[in-house]
């Protein structure tokens, strides 16, 4: 998952930064400054691959709005661009506090699943010998010993 992220993230901010130079830099600033936010989140372990394709698809929106000539339907456009990034912005905490939240479930998992083992070991260690001794003698109490 790291591996596709930091492509997407990575052709996003070449996209972002070859862009920049064009029209809309208000939007393209806040996109930028999204990302950065959402660069952040990834590092706290968070799941941003659905914010980063809503930054993506924003993109599309302004370079689709940079084309059309239409005023109306500009407007249209860079409206939904900007609806796109406040939702992305307004999600980062969350995606932070449910990234810290997973992790920490991951270590308690993996602390608990290592402490179980290790009593099974010991329980195992302490009285298994007793219990195959018994079971052993328990399926051989049948047998008769003679003399030769």
């Amino acid at each position: 998952m790291r591996v596709h992220f930091g492509f997407v993230l990575f052709f996003m901010f070449l996209f972002l930064s070859v862009s920049l130079c064009n029209g809309q830099p208000d939007l393209r600033s806040k996109i930028k400054n999204v990302y950065v936010l959402l660069v952040k989140a990834e590092k706290e372990g968070g799941n941003v691959t659905a914010a980063a394709s809503k930054l993506n698809e924003a993109l599309q929106l302004i370079d689709k709005a940079e084309k059309t000539r239409n005023e109306s339907e500009k407007s249209k456009l860079l409206g939904e661009a900007d609806s796109l990034i406040k939702e992305v912005e307004l999600s980062i905490p969350e995606i932070i506090e449910k990234g810290q939240r997973e992790r920490k479930m991951y270590l308690i998992t993996t602390f608990s699943s290592l402490a179980l083992l290790l009593f099974i070991g010991f329980i195992f260690y302490f009285y298994g010998p007793k219990f195959f001794w018994s079971l052993w003698l328990k399926s051989r109490r049948k047998w008769k010993i003679r003399r030769n």
